[in-house]
């Protein structure tokens, strides 16, 4: 939470001006790939399932190739809209808003990537789960330590990203919105963490 410093260390030193990410640029699966074979395969485990929503989807290539079998929705900012339905018309592609959980009844809800640049994480965890038909939330984010190294603290070498966990930061920080049924890192060369988590009831 905001008040114990995200769980970071006391000292680490947050972004200050930030630099919008334009993932648009990355039509590939060469980042995260790992995370949206996951969705894929908790997808497949449950027949009844039928919506995806991916809010960070960047340029949309993953969210269409590894779960294009079902119902998506893919959410960014506006940098990105006009490249994503000029490239995947016939897919729903939404401008990202708070308000936007009362329009869709998603069964998972994948963020790859996206907590890192946001400014104020716990207002965004808070508004995920308002999502409140999402049996499994997939939420990714680059480890600092494999990343950076065991000494970084901030700023993040990515001017992108406003602040950069560990596993074990990352774990005690989203154990404060969801229950976490697994966490780990799923690619050690890019120092992906990945968690799947439920909704606390």
């Amino acid at each position: 939470m905001k008040e114990n410093n995200y769980f970071l260390p006391h000292n680490y030193i947050h972004q200050k001006v930030m630099i919008p990410w334009d993932d648009t640029n990355h039509h590939n699966d060469e980042f995260q790939r790992e995370v949206y074979l996951l969705a894929q395969k908790l997808m497949k485990q449950n027949s009844q399932w039928n919506q995806v929503i991916d809010i960070g989807c960047g340029s949309g290539f993953k969210l269409v190739k590894y779960l294009g079998d079902y119902e998506t929705i893919g959410v960014d900012l506006p940098i990105a809209l006009g490249f994503l339905n000029r490239t995947y018309p016939e897919r729903d592609w939404r401008e990202y808003s708070e308000h936007l959980f009362a329009t869709c009844s998603p069964d998972i809800l994948v963020c790859s990537d996206v907590i890192e640049h946001v400014e104020e994480p716990d207002y965004f965890l808070q508004n995920l789960l308002l999502y409140d038909t999402v049996k499994k939330f997939i939420i990714s984010t680059p480890d600092r330590v494999m990343v950076r190294g065991p000494r970084s603290l901030g700023p993040p070498a990515n001017r992108a990203h406003y602040r950069e966990w560990t596993t074990s930061e990352f774990k005690q920080y989203l154990q404060c919105f969801f229950h976490i049924d697994m966490i780990g890192i799923v690619r050690e060369t890019h120092g992906t963490i990945c968690a799947v988590c439920s909704p606390r009831v």
